[in-house]
């Protein structure tokens, strides 16, 4: 049995998405070197790549990004450059992508822009696919002014994913409950 303590907030477990209320103590009886309880807060961007044999392949996988809504504004910066040149930052040779989330009056929306930087490699679009986990009842969804309409429920999150192309433009989603 171990204890570990989980700091006030609402956590989304990343494995099973179940969600607790932290400020407390837990004991688990599973925990191992491959069972780690890994959890995010409300209001966190948590990227994640596909697997993939060579890093060359990073740009050409969709990007997954998991939100967790909250109804304080958050965000989050998504660093990349060419992931070979140590000096990019110096050079100026990266892009900072940029996420920002609210949940306000039964609407998610979700800013995502550029630093318009630029770098060896990049690719002329990327693929996103925003996931928002344990949400239901979604009539709509709204990407730049444009309905996508209701979008299916996701059974492994129990919420919604959204493909996304993004151009490095400024792109406002809302999604409407």
């Amino acid at each position: 049995k171990m204890n570990y303590y989980i700091p006030s907030g609402k956590w989304t477990h990343l494995y099973d998405f179940r969600t607790i209320e932290g400020g407390r103590w837990f004991t688990d009886s599973n925990l191992t070197m491959e069972h780690i309880p890994v959890y995010a807060k409300e209001g966190s961007f948590v990227p994640l790549a596909d697997p993939m044999l060579f890093t060359d392949e990073y740009f050409t996988k969709p990007l997954d990004i998991y939100y967790f809504p909250s109804t304080e504004s958050a965000s989050y910066e998504l660093f990349e450059d060419d992931g070979m040149s140590p000096q990019s930052i110096r050079a100026k040779n990266f892009e900072l992508t940029r996420f920002k989330g609210v949940i306000k009056d039964n609407q998610i929306t979700i800013e995502i822009s550029s630093n318009n930087g630029t770098y060896y490699y990049q690719p002329k679009q990327r693929t996103f696919r925003l996931k928002i986990p344990n949400i239901s009842n979604v009539k709509e969804v709204v990407v730049n002014g444009k309905s996508m309409g209701k979008p299916a429920t996701d059974s492994e999150t129990k919420g919604i994913t959204i493909p996304l192309s993004y151009e490095h433009k400024k792109l406002t989603i809302s999604i409407i409950q």
